[in-house]
């Protein structure tokens, strides 16, 4: 697979819509990426996206918006660089050159879930989030051990619950909603070069399209 990728950051003003709804910020950061078409004749191809928006302190009420009264930066990461109407960053490659053995620290905000069952034959079951930290950090070692990366559940850090609220398209009824989010750092060993690469570059976990997923890595020892 091609191993490089692109990051940026979005400067969005304290008054942009997108500031305040997550929704709106997912919107916002497609809008850099039209579909594009490598050759005449050939199929569209879409762009894979992943942002990480800062959230502010924790409120009373144990909800994290998006930050209010100043600047919101946003990092994107893609397949390409992207362009938008707000001010950005100009795109620096990211290459991921990773071997068997090397050791890796990552922090990523995830969106924990796991599966109800419905009970009925038949009936799809239902996704809930985990709200337990212990779990929520088995549930990542799952994760990073399909991604080609070994991490001991019990090293794993555990931020506490935080919530960003947004609205869907009229597409979707304009119905309201909201994602949950833990923080996660771990420190693992890299099993697999070429899994681990599609693990930085996929994201992990559920929603991804609303903050969640994108890994910031570093090397230990480099």
């Amino acid at each position: 697979m091609e191993n490089t990728i692109y990051r940026q950051t979005l400067t969005l003003p304290k008054d942009h819509e997108a500031a305040r709804d997550v929704g709106r910020l997912h919107a916002l950061v497609q809008s850099g990426y039209p579909y594009v078409s490598p050759r005449e004749g050939e199929n569209r191809v879409g762009v894979r996206s992943l942002f990480y928006a800062q959230r502010a302190p924790v409120r009373g009420s144990g909800q994290y918006p998006l930050p209010g009264g100043r600047a919101v930066q946003v990092v994107v990461q893609a397949t390409m660089p992207g362009e938008w109407d707000v001010p950005f960053t100009q795109a620096k490659p990211v290459r991921y050159d990773f071997t068997v053995g090397d050791l890796v620290e990552v922090e990523v905000e995830v969106n924990p879930v796991r599966s109800v069952s419905s009970g009925v034959r038949g009936v799809r079951g239902r996704k809930v989030v985990i709200r337990d930290r212990a779990e929520v950090a088995r549930w990542f070692a799952r994760q990073a051990e399909r991604g080609g990366f070994m991490v001991d559940p019990t090293c794993v850090s555990v931020g506490e619950p935080q919530r960003v609220f947004g609205v869907r398209s009229p597409r979707h009824g304009s119905a309201g909603f909201h994602v949950d989010s833990r923080t996660v750092r771990a420190v693992g060993e890299v099993v697999d070069a070429e899994l681990f690469t599609r693990f930085l570059v996929d994201g992990v976990g559920r929603a991804r399209a609303y903050g969640a997923g994108l890994v910031f890595h570093r090397k230990v020892g480099v």
